[in-house]
């Protein structure tokens, strides 16, 4: 299916970086948990946070948590130092061994927060979007965004090809004893998660 991008809604026209920021607690494991969220605008403003809250880490490690906490800190404070200075996401180097960037995602948003609300959904199984809070409002449906973006996709293929109405919004199981996955767009030839950063 060829969609012509004029059809799609106009892409906000703040650009930013997101990603991930990963500790492995037992260095060399492989094991990872998400720690933070990081965002840069094109415009040099920065924001990185901690998602990895101090009592949900003594729930998981108990009496270790006070160092996983510690290890958390410095990787943080030095991601913060970094953009401060004006570094971008691509070009931190860790401070210690076991903490990592995840994959850098470029996109148009409405802001940061946006930004560290989708990264820490697509990353962080142990972030609230009540994280996020006090940078911007969220919705409680963890998709305000999204789902708008979604609708507006949704509508204007509609409006050209109202046959394709009945792809969107469809969930598939992938794997016989797997959870369901949802796809934005699912047609016979062509699957697309829309609205994502």
């Amino acid at each position: 299916m060829n969609l012509h991008p004029t059809l799609f809604p106009v892409l906000p026209a703040y650009a930013a970086t997101g990603a991930a920021l990963f500790l492995e607690p037992i260095a060399g494991s492989g094991e990872r948990l998400c720690i933070a969220v990081a965002a840069c605008g094109t415009d040099g403003v920065f924001q990185v946070v901690q998602v990895l809250r101090p009592a949900t880490a003594r729930c998981l490690v108990g009496e270790p948590a006070d160092s996983l906490l510690g290890f958390m800190h410095v990787g943080i404070g030095s991601l913060e130092q970094h953009c401060a200075v004006g570094g971008t996401l691509a070009d931190w180097r860790p401070p210690i061994h076991g903490l990592t960037l995840g994959h850098l995602a470029t996109g148009h948003v409405v802001d940061l927060p946006m930004v560290l609300r989708t990264v820490a959904r697509n990353h962080a199984f142990l972030a609230t979007l009540a994280d996020f809070s006090a940078t911007a409002p969220v919705s409680p449906d963890d998709g305000e965004e999204g789902d708008r973006w979604l609708a507006q996709v949704r509508q204007a293929v509609t409006r050209q090809r109202p046959g394709l109405e009945c792809h969107f919004s469809r969930r598939l199981r992938l794997v016989a004893a797997g959870a369901e996955t949802r796809f934005d767009y699912l047609g016979t030839r062509f699957a697309a998660q829309l609205g994502r950063f």
